[in-house]
């Protein structure tokens, strides 16, 4: 395709698939496959609910939690989904989150100097 100044365009039309959803993580973990590929795991980490609490019982009812099992849980890193790229694909999307990142940053000095809230001079 050319556009109207006589250069060639891509046109891209985006989609999601009927199994699209967003995931929360907090990080990330990985390598390279025997194939060259990068592989990595977004995970979320939290610490683990206990396998059962101990509580006291008073005239009134239920009381404080005097004692769990185990004392302190596990953290846990949690993968919520596998991604696979190649090592072009996986370098473009570092760079991607790196100036979103700084976009953000960038946006949020502005906001803090004051410079998002005055009014465009014209």
């Amino acid at each position: 395709m050319k556009d109207e100044n006589g250069k060639r365009t891509v046109t891209y039309t985006y989609e999601r698939h009927p199994d699209y959803h967003i995931v929360y993580a907090n990080g990330a973990v990985g390598g390279v496959t025997p194939r060259g590929e990068v592989l990595f795991d977004l995970f979320i980490e939290f610490v683990g609910i206990p396998d059962e609490t101990v509580h006291s019982v008073t005239p009134d009812g239920l009381g404080p939690e005097i004692g769990r099992k185990p004392e302190s849980p596990p953290f846990t890193r949690q993968s919520q989904i596998g991604v696979v790229m190649n090592p072009g694909q996986a370098k473009s999307l570092g760079y991607w989150l790196i100036n979103q990142v700084e976009n953000m940053e960038r946006k949020r000095e502005e906001r803090v100097s004051g410079g998002g809230d005055k009014p465009p001079v014209h």
